[in-house]
């Protein structure tokens, strides 16, 4: 694992709590609180995507019958809004260069990312077409992969940046890693559970895929191995394997379907409703964990990290020593 995870040294999100100015007003650093900076943050790149979802809107004839350079064109400029109202954010509020979305080494990173997502579904599969639950109908024409791409894409992007890199990282810095990764895979499955045919394996599937995503976060500091993880993911199950993803389906190059008891298959909502990929998220989440403890990137909550040493008391004078006489040098026996 070590060998197939990126190499250190790249601009990166800071381990612990931040290294904030003094000297500021009582305002700002209520603002500094972890709450309200995980909300300026999600309403900054919230509204960023809402934002280009409107412009999108304007054009209606151009969003019922969108051709395939609108189709990119529109999830690039939703990847680039997101991404510049997260930088805005980061200077304006945390006062710091937003390492953990720089562009540095992000291709490798992301490659990396996808090839661990897509190795995970892969296998995932093949178990399932070895149980007879998995099965190709057809193979569609190439094109049709190339808007389910770009639209995986964004969400990778989006979701990564929301609940590992804004969520998971904000709450790391008071609660610690292990509750901050509980609390946003808690979350990742929540914001799934009114998804079509979501079941109790998906929502405990969804859930330990959220902690894997966080895992490969703390790995990196970055986001760009998780963000690739999740579309490697995605892209394998839905765009290439052809079954549903987290419920709705996509255009996949193969024409697949799911058959067989839907705890085992996934059913409708795809092979994230399976105890197989309930087992190999689960799997997975201690090997990246052990690598980012290997790495130095684990947090200790706030209640129990050590408290700094106090300072040095200074040394006493020396009492003269007592020779038994008085000032005038007579014995005090006298």
């Amino acid at each position: 694992m070590s060998e197939l995870l990126p190499a250190r040294g790249l601009p990166a999100a800071p381990i612990g709590p931040l290294a904030l100015p003094a000297g500021r007003s009582w305002g700002w650093r209520v603002v500094q609180w972890p709450l309200c900076r995980i909300a300026l943050a999600v309403s900054a790149v919230g509204g960023a995507l809402s934002g280009g979802a409107l412009l999108v809107a304007w054009r209606p004839h151009a969003a019922a019958h969108p051709t395939l350079s609108m189709t990119l064109g529109r999830d690039a400029a939703l990847l680039i809004l997101i991404h510049l109202a997260y930088l805005l954010y980061v200077r304006l509020v945390e006062w710091r260069r937003a390492g953990e979305v720089s562009l540095v080494g992000a291709a490798g990173e992301a490659a990396v990312g996808a090839l661990i997502g897509g190795g995970l579904m892969s296998l995932a599969v093949g178990c399932l077409w070895l149980a007879g639950c998995y099965h190709v109908g057809g193979v569609r024409p190439v094109v049709t992969v190339v808007p389910v791409a770009g639209l995986l894409v964004v969400a990778a992007y989006w979701e990564e940046l929301l609940l590992r890199v804004i969520v998971f990282r904000i709450l790391e810095e008071w609660l610690g890693t292990g509750w901050s990764l509980a609390l946003s895979a808690a979350a990742f499955a929540a914001l799934h559970l009114h998804n079509p045919h979501a079941t109790p394996v998906s929502t405990a599937s969804i859930a330990l895929a959220g902690a894997l995503l966080g895992a490969a976060f703390a790995v990196t500091r970055r986001i760009w191995l998780p963000a690739g993880l999740h579309f490697g993911w995605n892209f394998l199950q839905g765009g290439v394997f052809g079954v549903p993803v987290s419920g709705f389906v996509t255009g996949g190059l193969l024409a697949g379907s799911l058959t067989g008891p839907p705890a085992l298959s996934g059913g409708a909502f795809g092979v994230e409703g399976s105890v197989v990929s309930v087992a190999l998220c689960a799997a997975a989440v201690p090997a990246l964990l052990v690598a980012a403890a290997r790495r130095g990137h684990l947090v200790a909550p706030a209640w129990s990290r050590a408290l700094p040493p106090l300072p040095a008391l200074p040394a006493l004078p020396a009492l003269p020593a007592d020779t038994g006489k008085d000032e005038g040098g007579l014995s005090r026996l006298e």
